[in-house]
């Protein structure tokens, strides 16, 4: 049962966006300018990790096949079209599938050169590269096994993998393409096959120290946010990166796939020009939506969406939306803290949620309980797994039977652990957002009721995961995440496999019979 070992709630929370009333002109001067609250940290698209990086990102590097957010199907993009799947039924890879792509002939680099599937075969090699730091990437793609191209095609090949995959399409698909003479002008990679790498064999022999070599190239600063470096084929480029206030996308004049915008919405390419602005005050960024200085922002806290539904005024100036969203909250513990290594203790604290008041209070009713970190309108959903209830007693019974008793009258329970009196106060690491400080207060006091001190600690986003859940620095930590439409994959975050320094999992979720699933 997942939401009792490795995180205490799930919320599905609106998605909520609004932007400003104006007649749309699909012009040259069609400048959008759009709200994000955190600042981004690395705009390589392999790298990128908030949402807001993730967005900018896939805009600067577009990727075989993706979702049209219209339609909801999947479409081509760099792709010709959807790969050919092909069942394999003998030889080395039987039992598995092979993939066959062809990208699109007149997709281009900015230099003129043709995208290749060398290109693509490139973005895989850094994938599967152990000093590379895409532990938490590689689990989309571990199916693969080899990949051949075309003698006679430069931009055909095929992927064989040697089991099946219920993502195979999607989560190959979905990888960009990166530039082979932007981040390998010297050719480091062009001698060590994918193949090696995958099966580890470069990495015993003299090609590691080429991997090694570039894993660090592709890790540095200068990779992941230097402009000159985060160049695609995609129709925008970096125009302008200012720290501390916005990221500039500016669209290509001269783009290779503006023959193709009616395609599908994931190729167009409308405005001339996409500023990214950092606001991290709410308030401030509403007044700028007002004013005309912001076109769009989301995510906005629901209380204040709330009032502004009911304001007239702001309605007459307003665009607001707030459609489903594919995005959970949860309370993730470390455990292999000693405080949180007994399932009892992680057990009782998920009677110590006072989840309805969360929803109601800080939400207003803009979402819902769910079991784990599927959406309910998934197959898998398990239904019929009962949510825990807040219940105080209930947990105090449980901490009772772990051992964690009151027994200085301070209001918390405390417990020997190896030899040493030790208080069940735990810190728990949130992001300084409205939404986060308001769920946190409601922990601290719904888990005072058990004896348990909840001791909230804000931290931008990035310092949270660079300095505390990488490292495994914490005991606990409220996080919302996303997923994109369509199945699910839990392995990048629920996997042993993911519970290492560049993996996902960071909580240290370790079940074989989740693993085997």
């Amino acid at each position: 049962m997942i939401s009792c070992r490795s995180f205490l709630f799930v919320l599905l929370c609106g998605a909520i966006f609004f932007g400003c009333k104006q007649p749309y002109e699909p012009d040259a001067d069609n400048v959008v300018t759009i709200r994000i609250a955190s600042e981004p940290d690395k705009l390589n698209v392999l790298y990128a990790r908030s949402s807001s990086e993730t967005r900018i990102a896939n805009l600067i590097f577009p990727a075989l096949l993706d979702i049209d957010p219209n339609t909801l199907e999947i479409v081509p993009v760099i792709a010709e079209s959807r790969p050919t799947m092909t069942e394999i039924t003998e030889g080395e890879f039987s039992g598995g599938t092979k993939q066959e792509y062809r990208i699109r002939k007149e997709a281009r680099w900015d230099n003129g050169d043709p995208v290749l599937a060398e290109d693509f075969v490139f973005t895989l090699k850094n994938i599967f590269n152990p000093r590379a730091g895409l532990q938490a990437v590689r689990p989309f793609v571990d199916f693969v096994k080899q990949i051949d191209v075309d003698p006679s095609d430069q931009k055909k090949f095929t992927v064989y993998s040697d089991s099946k995959y219920m993502m195979s399409e999607l989560a190959l698909g979905n990888m960009p393409v990166l530039p082979r003479y932007i981040l390998d002008p010297d050719g480091l990679m062009d001698q060590i096959s994918l193949e090696s790498i995958i099966s580890s064999e470069a990495m015993n022999s003299a090609d590691s120290i080429d991997l090694i070599a570039f894993g660090q190239l592709l890790t540095s600063e200068k990779y992941n946010r230097d402009s000159s470096m985060l160049i695609s084929c995609g129709a925008y480029t970096l125009g302008s990166w200012e720290t501390g206030a916005s990221v500039t996308l500016k669209r290509k004049t001269n783009w290779w796939g503006n023959d193709f915008q009616h395609l599908n919405a994931v190729i167009e390419s409308d405005p001339s020009k996409i500023v990214y602005q950092l606001v991290k005050d709410e308030a401030g960024a509403i007044t700028m939506l007002k004013d005309g200085q912001l076109d769009a922002m989301t995510s906005i806290n629901p209380a204040t969406f709330k009032s502004l539904e009911e304001n007239a005024l702001a309605k007459d100036v307003l665009d607001l939306y707030n459609p489903p969203f594919l995005q959970y909250y949860f309370l993730g513990l470390n455990m292999n803290n000693p405080k949180l290594v007994d399932r009892g203790v992680r057990k009782a604290l998920a009677h110590l949620i006072d989840y309805e008041a969360i929803i109601d209070n800080v939400l207003f009713g803009m979402g819902q309980r769910i079991v784990g970190p599927l959406h309910p309108s998934n197959y898998g959903y398990a239904s019929d797994i009962p949510l825990p209830d807040y219940n105080p007693e209930k947990a105090i019974s449980i901490l009772k039977d772990a051992g964690w008793e009151d027994t200085n009258n301070n209001g918390t329970v405390d417990k020997v652990i190896e030899g040493k009196r030790t208080e069940l106060s735990i810190d728990l690491l949130a992001s300084p957002s409205e939404n986060s400080k308001n769920i946190c207060l409601l922990v601290q006091s719904s888990a005072a009721s058990g004896g348990v001190k909840i001791n909230p600690v804000f931290k931008e986003l990035r310092t949270i995961v660079g300095e505390h859940l990488v490292p495994r620095n914490f005991e606990m930590y409220a996080l919302a995440w996303s997923q994109q439409v369509g199945d699910y994959d839990p392995k990048q975050l629920w996997h042993s496999e993911s519970d290492t320094p560049s993996g996902r999992n960071w909580s240290g979720f370790n079940l074989p019979e989740c693993d085997a699933v």
